[in-house]
């Protein structure tokens, strides 16, 4: 019983900080892609709003979803790991 409670306690770890880092990061590639895109920074920049305001809840189902934990784990650092070196990629010397 208490295996499972140590593993429940994981996921909700996972879902509150890593989720949040990684819908964060994906804000920061959303923006700098639409950008890179053409679309003008403001419009760019709520609509990867909405997106992420989207996928957050989407990250937490799969993070409680998932048989293993290692996979959401290795997705969410791959996206936090983008999203910060995305803007050494994308800025446009401002």
């Amino acid at each position: 019983m208490a295996q499972s409670g140590l593993k429940t306690t994981g996921r909700i770890i996972l879902t509150l900080g890593g989720g949040y880092w990684a819908t964060s990061a994906s804000f920061v590639l959303f923006a700098f892609l639409m950008i890179a895109c053409g679309l003008p920074r403001v419009e760019a920049t709520t609509l990867s709003m909405m997106l992420a305001f989207l996928l957050y809840p989407c990250l937490i189902l799969w993070v409680f979803g998932a048989r293993r934990i290692g996979n959401p784990f290795v997705v969410f650092c791959a996206l936090i790991v983008a999203g910060h070196i995305a803007p050494f990629f994308f800025s446009q010397g401002h």
